[in-house]
C-alpha cells in the first residue's frame, strides 16, 4: 500500500484513502497549487452528471444536424 502524503496523514487518521478522498486530493493538488481540501463525493457526482448530459446533448445535436 502506498504511503499517504503528509497533508492527508494529518487530516485523515486512516491507513488508506477512499475513492472520493483520493480524487479530491489529486484534483486540488493540481489545480490549487498543493492546497488540499476534500470535495464531497456528491459534488463530483453532480459535476459528472452535468458534463455527461451536455456531451450527450451536443452529440445528439450534431447527429441531427448532419442528417
Amino acid at each position: 500500500m502506498a504511503t499517504l502524503p503528509s497533508a492527508m496523514n494529518y487530516w485523515v487518521k486512516e491507513s488508506s484513502l477512499t475513492g472520493g478522498q483520493s480524487l479530491s486530493y489529486a484534483t486540488h493538488y493540481l489545480i490549487k497549487q498543493h492546497i488540499v481540501f476534500a470535495i464531497p463525493d456528491i459534488l463530483m457526482l453532480g459535476s459528472a452528471i452535468i458534463v455527461s448530459k451536455i456531451a450527450a446533448l451536443s452529440i445528439e445535436f450534431k447527429l441531427s444536424k448532419s442528417q
